[in-house]
């Protein structure tokens, strides 16, 4: 048996590999944590592997070219990969055409030389050389063993097809029910931590405003493009001038063999904040007010780019599309108020690619869509909503305690709760809005989403590969570390 590992800790993967004994070990880690890791054949630098470097490889020069019958095969996965790069990579299609084609020869042939049984990750592959070797591993049958995050912090669920996640759950909800159907809502008995979630969640007084955002240190009252105050405005705006000219000088003054990279870092990061600036502004000026005597979807966006849009909601990773569906379906005297996220203004040149004005512009030629302010509660308007929409977003999952329905266009563990509808389709989107306007809130019940959650228990298991800083002590990072090794192993014996 040869493994291939990525994105999990040292811990963990010697753990597995300590007990599972492959034949061929491969690693692809960060260049500086070689050391960390036992056993390893073959180690490849993340870093390389995300730029396509693989010249330096000592099998690249066996890789045969491309043919027909492969890239027609990946053809599918193209419109995934192509928008994935926005991470990090040029935006010209014959730029990235190129990067891609390098992946895909090399992972092609690599996965085969190496006789690679089994690609273990430590999430779900989203920075484009890894999702390729996802898809590459469907196409020739290979083992994928994931660890993706669930709707609460300490647990998690094991995927191997991004298309069929937690398969079964649907059936487990159907065969609970019957089980339960001579028994009162109170008799339903769920665990411990699966309680104490259910109960904070159905509770509208309670504050369900997810950890990460509750953690965040980014604040709209620290940005000026919602400060209308110009002399506040200005004041922001030179202080961020003066920490981009400390760093510069700083980057320029002390020797440094990446010096002339962190340099041109520090330009391209002052661009991207005026651009941001000048993009976000325009946003703000458009929104519209909110009007309790709406009748709406709410729709509030993605930070993009990330795994929760890029894989996770396909061709839905474009949310205009996701937008223009929902106001083609929808009837007259409906609209759809459309939030951006908060943190999609933060100032990382990583994101710049995901917005522009040409996207709001578009947003705005609906002439049943209005965007709405940032400073608007996200749970006012969920209250008021007559639905939720998103791609896979934690708002959709909140409203569903709400009484909302969630029109959901992603991959994620949501799709299978009461009340979700998936959306893949004109015919899909079409029904969906019409049940929902024809029911309404009729359709979710709290018993539903309490059987739901007591199905959760039997996918889901305690333990994190995401939210690794949230552990305080050594003590519970071991613990954690040893229960994500066992589940890997466990699935690793039972398959292969």
């Amino acid at each position: 048996m040869n493994i291939l590992f990525a994105g999990n800790n040292s811990e963990i993967i010697n753990r597995v590999i300590e007990k599972c004994q492959p034949k061929i070990c491969v690693g692809i880690h960060q260049k500086d944590e070689y050391k960390l890791y036992k056993s390893y054949n073959y180690f490849f630098n993340h870093e390389d592997m995300i730029d396509g470097n693989y010249k330096s490889i000592d099998f690249y020069n066996e890789c045969p070219p491309l043919d027909e019958l492969i890239i027609r095969k990946m053809a599918i996965n193209e419109v995934d990969i192509f928008k994935m790069m926005d991470r990090c990579y040029p935006q010209d299609y014959d730029s990235r055409r190129k990067i891609y084609y390098e992946h895909l020869r090399f992972w092609n042939y690599a996965l085969d030389k190496l006789q690679i049984d089994v690609f273990s990750y430590g999430i779900f592959p989203h920075e484009v050389y890894d999702y390729i070797i996802y898809c590459l591993c469907k196409i020739k049958k290979i083992k994928f063993i994931g660890i993706l995050y669930s709707h609460f912090k300490e647990y998690s669920y094991l995927i191997e097809d991004i298309n069929e996640q937690c398969p079964g759950l649907i059936q487990v909800q159907d065969k609970l029910r019957e089980i339960y159907k001579n028994n009162t809502d109170d008799e339903i008995i769920l665990e411990n931590d699966f309680k104490r979630y259910f109960d904070t969640y159905i509770n509208p007084s309670n504050d369900i405003t997810p950890f990460y955002i509750k953690n965040s240190k980014f604040s709209l009252k620290e940005t000026d493009f919602y400060n209308r105050n110009k002399i506040k405005t200005k004041l922001f705006t030179i202080k961020k001038r003066m920490f981009f000219l400390l760093m510069l000088l700083k980057n320029i003054m002390v020797f440094d063999i990446n010096k002339s990279k962190q340099i041109n870092l520090r330009i391209n990061w002052d661009d991207d904040f005026r651009e941001k600036e000048i993009l976000f502004d325009f946003y703000n000026r458009n929104v519209s007010s909110y009007n309790s005597k709406d009748k709406y979807i709410y729709i509030p966006l993605h930070m993009q780019p990330e795994l929760t849009t890029s894989p996770l909601g396909g061709i839905f990773t474009d949310q205009l599309l996701m937008v223009k569906l929902l106001s083609y379906h929808l009837p007259k005297g409906y609209f759809l108020y459309v939030k951006e996220h908060p943190e999609q203004i933060k100032i990382s040149e990583m994101y710049k690619l995901t917005r522009n004005n040409d996207f709001y512009q578009e947003l705005l030629s609906l002439k049943n869509v209005k965007l709405i302010s940032l400073e608007e509660d996200t749970y006012k308007l969920i209250n008021g909503a007559v639905a939720i929409a998103s791609v896979t977003g934690t708002a959709g999952f909140e409203g569903l305690f709400r009484g909302k329905p969630f029109l959901m266009f992603g991959n994620y563990l949501t799709k299978y709760a009461p009340g979700t509808f998936c959306v893949r389709n004109n015919v899909d989107c079409k029904l969906a809005i019409e049940k929902i306007l024809k029911c309404n809130q009729e359709m979710i019940t709290h018993r539903d989403l309490k059987i739901y959650f007591k199905a959760l228990e039997k996918f889901l298991f305690l333990g994190t590969t995401v939210w690794m800083d949230y552990l305080e002590t050594m003590e519970e990072k071991k613990k954690n570390n040893l229960l994500i090794s066992e589940i890997i192993i466990k699935t690793i014996k039972t398959n292969i």
